[in-house]
């Protein structure tokens, strides 16, 4: 039976040994949270989504359209740049 060359050992090491780094990384990079970027951007959408849909349910009720859309637009800016401002000054 031939002996296997060292070469093609060693080869298969180093194979070994990027693919377990490779997969490390992977895992830790599946783990990390949301950077704060996202989480300010996350903030102002969300108020401004959840306040337009108050403002579309008050245009539905009272046939005031378009301002209370408009109304609950502002008024969601506004609460989502408050509480961007608020996570800003948490994490400084």
């Amino acid at each position: 039976m031939p002996t296997p060359d060292p070469r093609l050992e060693k080869l298969a090491e180093s194979i070994a040994a990027e693919e377990a780094e490779r997969v490390a990384d992977t895992q830790k990079n599946v783990r990390q949270p949301l950077p704060p970027s996202a989480k300010l951007g996350f903030e102002i959408v969300g108020a401004m989504l959840g306040c337009g849909a108050v403002g579309w349910w008050i245009d539905s009720e009272l046939s005031v359209a378009p301002w209370g859309l408009l109304g609950g637009l502002l008024l969601g800016l506004i609460a989502g740049i408050y509480g961007a401002w608020r996570m800003m000054n948490r994490l400084s």
